[in-house]
């Protein structure tokens, strides 16, 4: 995409609180026909000129990702359009500039059916050029890269492929009734974002004075026009309702929720929070589950991936599941067993030279805990907590058999051998464990859960909060996972 550096030059209404601010304010965006066009007209430029009316707005439009990296390498104060995660040490303003319509998989129904995430394994797919919507989808048999939207649909109408992903709004006038949807990914809110600096501070606080200025007297009606009630700024509330979230995961505590992070809840809670632009969360690290009862008379105060209990349901309100765990497994470098489930017990009784692997200071839980104080002391032998060592030395064999849950050989093994695992449920345990966010009876909590069980509901039958589940579980256990997901969810 050539390149546009243009300058605009708007003198008006001086407001005093931003006086301080440089009058230059370097502006990136890709070009986005209708919203930030070449010749400093759309929508969102518009919005900008008219927030920042006192000051010289330079504009540069050039590719997307040349553009994070001219604001990462602060080359620019502001971006425009951006996801949350999509830059690095920037300021989000509390308000949105857009949502984005969900991105769908259209196919023809008399050819090809898609009624969960999973059927994606047999079909063949396309998708423009540029797009990473396989993070978001199963494998698919086969994958096209397009180079146009013309492209893209032709080869579905002619059905050379199954499906095309792309975006409600680009679906052909012609095709718009041959078609059915599948939910990849949810909308999303677009954002603006500044430099993390005192400038950027300045204009981050200036933007969102404005925002709401424009929002009750109507400029923004006026702005926006006929995007104004998709953008779904009219029903945003600036005065948003703290949450404190404890959790064990630190890749929620930072600054960056991201939809590519190794992280299932940070995963599962980015694709949530889209969906609660009333509330704003702040991550607190929790260690000891041990004092949990000391929180139940916290007001606003939540836990998320908890495991529900009689006991803590008396205590706490609980959201409907939101995630997946698959139970903890026996895993071995040999084939063990043409059955999937292990007798752990009756095994090492039978094998009693095979050594277990164990992390001395986890609790395991009281059924499995019980199980292996009925194992002889020479079969047990305590592994590092380190997941790299831990894997190393069972690599080593320096046990036969480790106990491990599905989503950690998942990340972890590949890292550190090729070899094949073989894997098999323990009997007596559960075969998955259910994650809920947990709050306090306090406050507006009852109000919280509810909008969270509603933002569940939007994004449980997309094909990414499948695939955030799949991607955690190797491949041993697929075939069970998706009988207990689907039975769930």
């Amino acid at each position: 995409m050539d390149v546009s550096l243009f300058r605009i030059f708007l003198f008006t209404l001086c407001f005093t609180s931003f006086s301080s601010v440089s009058s230059e304010i370097k502006v990136g965006a890709e070009e986005w026909p209708g919203y930030t066009n070449q010749d400093g007209s759309g929508i969102y430029f518009e919005l900008l000129k008219t927030i920042f009316a006192e000051s010289e707005l330079a504009f540069k439009l050039t590719s997307y990702h040349r553009t994070i990296d001219s604001f990462n390498n602060d080359r620019l104060d502001i971006i425009v359009g951006i996801y949350r995660e999509d830059v690095e040490n920037a300021i989000i303003p509390k308000w949105f500039i857009d949502t984005e319509q969900p991105v769908k998989a259209f196919y023809i129904p008399e050819n090809t059916k898609i009624n969960r995430a999973s059927d994606f394994s047999n079909l063949s797919v396309a998708w423009m050029l540029g797009y990473s919507f396989d993070k978001f989808i199963p494998k698919a048999k086969d994958v096209y890269e397009v180079a146009s939207l013309e492209i893209g649909f032709n080869l579905l109408s002619k059905n050379r492929v199954n499906a095309f992903i792309d975006y409600p709004q680009n679906v052909p006038e012609k095709l718009s009734n041959q078609l059915k949807s599948y939910t990849v990914l949810p909308s999303r809110h677009l954002y603006i974002a500044f430099k993390n600096n005192s400038k950027g501070q300045q204009l981050a606080e200036h933007f969102d004075k404005q925002m709401a200025k424009f929002h009750s007297n109507g400029q923004l009606k006026k702005i926006y026009k006929q995007r104004y009630d998709i953008s779904e700024l009219e029903n945003f509330k600036p005065h948003l309702k703290q949450i404190v979230i404890y959790t064990e995961d630190l890749t929620l505590t930072g600054t960056k929720l991201a939809l590519d992070t190794s992280s299932l809840e940070n995963q599962i809670f980015y694709l949530i929070q889209q969906e609660l632009s009333d509330y704003y969360f702040t991550f607190q690290v929790f260690n000891n589950i041990d004092d949990l009862h000391d929180y139940s008379s916290k007001e606003n105060t939540c836990f998320n991936v908890m495991l529900k209990s009689p006991e803590r349901e008396k205590l706490f309100y609980f959201s409907k599941p939101s995630s997946l765990y698959m139970g903890l497994k026996l895993y071995s470098k040999e084939k063990l067993s043409d059955e999937p489930e292990i007798d752990l017990v009756k095994y090492f009784n039978e094998h009693p030279n095979t050594k277990l692997g164990l992390i001395q200071e986890q609790n395991y839980g009281e059924k499995l805990q019980a199980q292996t104080k009925k194992l002889k002391p020479e079969q047990l032998v305590f592994m590092s907590s380190f997941k790299e060592q831990k894997f190393d030395m069972f690599n080593k064999q320096e046990f036969h058999l480790m106990l491990e849950y599905p989503e950690e050989i998942a990340n972890f093994w590949p890292q550190i051998s090729t070899d094949k695992i073989f894997s098999y449920e323990i009997k007596g345990l559960d075969k998955y464990v259910l994650g809920h966010m947990m709050c306090s009876k306090e406050g507006t909590s009852s109000e919280f859960i509810k909008a969270y069980d509603d933002a569940l509901l939007k994004i449980k039958r997309t094909a990414a909060f499948y695939q955030y589940h799949k991607h955690y579980i190797d491949q041993g256990s697929i075939e069970s996972f998706n009988q207990y997901f689907y039975d769930v969810f």
